[in-house]
């Protein structure tokens, strides 16, 4: 079929042949590369932004949970200035030696002193058991 052509038209009918398959590559590639940019541009606001969310939510939570040590801390001390005082360190330890069913329960009596002022007594029998208590 191409045997009689001339040599001039069959260089210029392989060449333009040539030239016809690039431009359909090429026109492959650039319609792909759009669509990977698309894809790109996808997975960086599904993805990353996902990661920077849960990262900013880590750093939150971290946040507050170093808040909540230190309101923990100050509520130990708080509840360290109010203690009564027939409540002391040798009374602690000897309550958190003594089982629960082993203590006696009494209530405390109310009385006036002297002086006229109201008083309690046997309170520091009926101090929460500590034991209980988490630390932080």
């Amino acid at each position: 079929m191409f045997g009689n052509l001339k040599i001039g038209v069959r260089l210029i009918t392989g060449f333009v042949l040539v030239a016809a398959i690039s431009l359909v590559v090429g026109l492959i590639g650039i319609s792909n590369a759009s669509k990977l940019d698309g894809m790109a541009d996808k997975m960086y606001t599904l993805e990353l932004m996902g990661l920077s969310y849960v990262k900013e939510a880590n750093e939150e939570l971290a946040a507050t949970a170093e808040e909540m040590s230190t309101q923990a801390e100050q509520l130990q001390q708080t509840m360290a200035f109010f203690e009564l005082a027939g409540n002391k360190a040798g009374a602690i330890a000897s309550r958190r030696s003594t089982p629960k069913s082993g203590r006696a329960m009494q209530k405390p009596t109310a009385g006036r002193t002297s002086s006229g002022s109201h008083t309690l007594a046997n309170v520091s029998q009926h101090d929460p058991d500590e034991s209980e208590f988490s630390r932080f």
